[in-house]
């Protein structure tokens, strides 16, 4: 899934002015901030079975600034596996890694949950609404250092 901040002209050439380091240190902040509720939506869409996949939710930042990209990646975290009990009594180990995605997508056995599209779905609006608010506040703030 992609977002890309289009139609705020006046708000990117004014973020586009600032000096390199600025520009990335503000932009870094904002899609930080703004990728927050995606990963609240995200936990709270997720089944629960035993909690452990929403409990290990989580966003980490890619700067590509050679090409001029900030993203956050969302989902489960890495290393938190653990061992769980389920409904049934039963304990097994699980890692949120390893099955995400087949209780996003489904298999032949279970079907789809599509959490994580539903939780983009419910808050790419917000999510713009909030990074363009965060890169006018960043650029305001660092308007002001100058």
């Amino acid at each position: 899934m992609t977002a890309q901040l289009i139609g705020a002209d006046r708000l990117i050439r004014k973020l586009d002015s600032l000096p390199g380091k600025v520009h990335r240190k503000v932009v870094r902040q904002a899609v930080n901030k703004s990728a927050t509720p995606l990963v609240k939506a995200a936990r709270r869409n997720a089944p629960r079975e035993t909690g452990l996949l929403a409990k290990s939710m989580g966003k980490k930042l890619k700067s590509y600034f050679a090409r001029g990209v900030v993203l956050s990646v969302l989902g489960p975290r890495k290393g938190q596996g653990k061992e769980v009990t389920l409904p049934d009594g039963a304990t097994q180990y699980r890692d949120p890694v390893k099955y995400a995605h087949l209780v996003e997508f489904g298999t032949a056995h279970s079907p789809a949950t599509g959490f994580m599209r539903r939780a983009y779905e419910e808050q790419k609006g917000p999510a713009m609404v909030a990074m363009q608010s965060h890169i006018k506040t960043g650029i305001e703030r660092e308007a002001a250092k100058s």
